[in-house]
């Protein structure tokens, strides 16, 4: 099964690194998106997940730059 996002759907991302992960140098990495089939996805036993996570946060704001997509945030209105 292959789930595919647009980087310009991930709304917010978080880094964890509980301390058994962290012995063996993975993460794991948790978007929220506003793609309604796919709103809350986790990237598990990711290795080298702080510079994934730096990545995909570069990879997201360019892709909303180039598709000129502002960030929305629902629960400010």
């Amino acid at each position: 099964e292959l789930d595919e996002i647009e980087l310009y759907r991930v709304r917010d991302y978080r880094l964890e690194r509980p301390f058994l992960l962290r012995l063996f140098s993975l993460g794991n990495i948790e978007l929220r998106t506003t793609d309604e089939s796919n709103p809350h996805v986790e990237l598990r036993a990711i290795r080298d997940s702080e510079q994934v996570y730096e990545l995909i946060r570069k990879w997201v704001e360019e892709c909303r730059v180039k598709k000129r997509v502002l960030p929305l945030n629902l629960e400010q209105i």
